[in-house]
């Protein structure tokens, strides 16, 4: 009897391997370098083409100094690596770097 509930644990083990549910999302670095010479007051991270920017990564107190950096986990899917980047100055200004593969490239020097 325990030989068949190991053998039927290890095949639902297997099973559940290729299922869509084990897949875990993946998680990228990015640091942000704020080489302007006003401080980043929004920061805004979307798959690429989404449309939709969502909601502002730096929140509602935090700002990204001039010269400074600032070091985020991206939460994408298990294959996701393309993303749209956005940053918004203080001035109103904004600039942005699209499709950029976060599987290669963990850094963005915003000037």
């Amino acid at each position: 009897m325990g030989t068949l509930r190991i053998v039927a644990t290890a095949a639902m083990a297997a099973a559940l391997a290729g299922h869509p549910l084990s897949a875990q999302p993946s998680e990228h670095p990015l640091t942000v370098t704020n080489s302007t010479d006003m401080a980043i007051g929004y920061l805004y991270v979307a798959g690429c083409g989404a449309g939709e920017w969502g909601k502002d990564r730096l929140g509602a107190k935090e700002i990204i100094e001039p010269g400074a950096r600032k070091l985020f986990s991206i939460k994408g899917g298990k294959d996701d690596c393309c993303y749209d980047l956005r940053a918004k100055l203080q001035s109103g200004a904004s600039r942005q770097k699209l499709a950029v593969d976060l599987c290669r490239e963990a850094e963005w020097v915003v000037r």
